[in-house]
């Protein structure tokens, strides 16, 4: 059914069949991790897949290692895939602790091989695993980089366009601006801070 979600557009089922692989517990590690590898997959399921693989890390401590080990092997293979898959990776390690996996993720953002914008940078990393106390440099404006302009002329832009009567009146870059991809679930960001 995982393939429901790149070919349908099912967004239930990026959010469902995790939490049911994380009830059935680790006899689904097996079966996820071959679906996580193949590159036949759909990068939605693929992210999918690796989700119900944290869904059973989670709760099943005895589990986790084995988790940690089939993520973090993927992300290793990060020259090769799509950064979205990279940092939905990298994000579940997050979800799992994984502070064995570290290097790995330092090399794969040193490689410029995850999108920040789903989980936050290195130095986020860093501070979610423990391995620093905080940042030391001023977090990254996501916002700038995608719509190509900063987020206070942004804010500025929707006080205008409010309380311009035609929508002709605001400005063009914010009328036409449409995200250059949409994941069909929640940001992880939102939802891992959710679960904490």
């Amino acid at each position: 059914m995982l393939q429901r979600i790149d070919d349908d557009g099912d967004d239930w089922v990026g959010e469902e069949l995790p939490q049911v692989y994380g009830l059935i517990g680790p006899t689904a590690i097996p079966v996820l991790a071959r679906y996580l590898a193949d590159l036949q997959h759909g990068l939605w399921a693929r992210v999918a897949a690796c989700h119900g693989l944290s869904e059973i890390g989670q709760p099943h401590p005895g589990s986790r290692a084995e988790c940690v080990a089939v993520v973090t092997r993927q992300l290793e293979r990060y020259g090769e895939q799509d950064p979205t898959l990279n940092a939905f990776l990298f994000s579940r390690l997050l979800d799992l602790r994984a502070v064995e996996s570290a290097l790995v993720i330092e090399r794969a953002f040193a490689a410029d091989a995850i999108d920040p914008t789903v989980a936050g940078d290195w130095e986020d990393a860093q501070v979610e695993l423990g391995l620093k106390a905080k940042r030391s440099t001023p977090p990254p404006d996501y916002l700038s980089k995608q719509l190509g302009f900063d987020r206070h002329e942004f804010l500025n832009m929707l006080k205008r366009a409010a309380t311009q009567k035609p929508a002709s009146d605001g400005d063009p870059r914010l009328l036409n601006w449409q995200p250059a991809q949409t994941a069909p679930s929640t940001s992880k960001k939102r939802r891992r801070r959710k679960k904490s």
